[in-house]
């Protein structure tokens, strides 16, 4: 049971981090009386990115085109053993 909680949390962490981030810069643009990007823009910008063509140096080794890979696991990792939804870890093996 923990661990479909822990990734339940993680996934719910991963989809509603930029949802969060799109508040911040509401705020943020509301603050300084101006009417700022849309609460969703993140994931137009997310979208965005994410469907472009990837573009990489000729000379590239294996290590540039496993970096974003390697940086989504490690987030996906930390989000699945940060305690968010419980009190203590839902995997208590990894922290």
């Amino acid at each position: 049971m923990s661990l479909l909680l822990a990734i339940l949390q993680a996934l719910v962490l991963f989809a509603a981090a930029p949802l969060l981030s799109g508040i911040t810069r509401v705020a943020r643009a509301r603050l300084h009386n101006r009417r700022g990007p849309g609460v969703l823009q993140e994931y137009r910008d997310l979208f965005k990115l994410l469907s472009r063509q990837s573009v990489a140096p000729d000379a590239a080794g294996w290590v540039f085109r496993l970096t974003p890979f390697v940086m989504v696991g490690v987030m996906l990792t930390i989000a699945t053993a940060l305690p968010v939804v419980t009190v203590g870890s839902p995997l208590p093996v990894l922290g």
